[in-house]
């Protein structure tokens, strides 16, 4: 695995793999709410290439809710990294925060949601 810049641990990447491995299924649908540069999504989307399967990433690429606009170098990061694995046919980029992505899913269920993006309470509350 290609070590990625982020603040999941190398423990939490193996649980979310083993997690998604148990639920995954030929044309598995994964959505990660809150990619960053893509730790957390590359566990994801090696299953998920596995069996087909897609993993939709939900972000507005905004740091915390800090920052007016998006931080385009950690989108650019999320899409090196996922070219560099080969798994950006595996992998849709959903531009957009949660509620707006939650319309996109209403008539199609997820195999897993992975939610971790801001973690601040009102932000969290949108998110679920």
């Amino acid at each position: 695995m290609k070590d990625i810049e982020g603040w999941f641990s190398i423990q939490e990447h193996g649980c979310l793999m083993n997690l998604a491995g148990a639920v995954a299924h030929p044309g598995c649908i994964f959505v990660e709410v809150g990619s960053y540069k893509g730790r957390s999504t590359q566990a994801l989307a090696v299953v998920a290439k596995a069996f087909n399967g897609m993993v939709y990433c939900v972000d507005n690429w905004k740091i915390s809710g800090k920052y007016d606009r998006p931080q385009m170098n950690y989108m650019g990061a999320f899409c090196d990294n996922m070219e560099g694995l080969s798994l950006r046919d595996n992998v849709a980029i959903m531009f957009m925060d949660s509620p707006r992505a939650s319309t996109v899913f209403r008539d199609r269920l997820a195999d897993l949601v992975f939610i971790d993006a801001s973690h601040q309470y009102h932000d969290v509350k949108a998110d679920i």
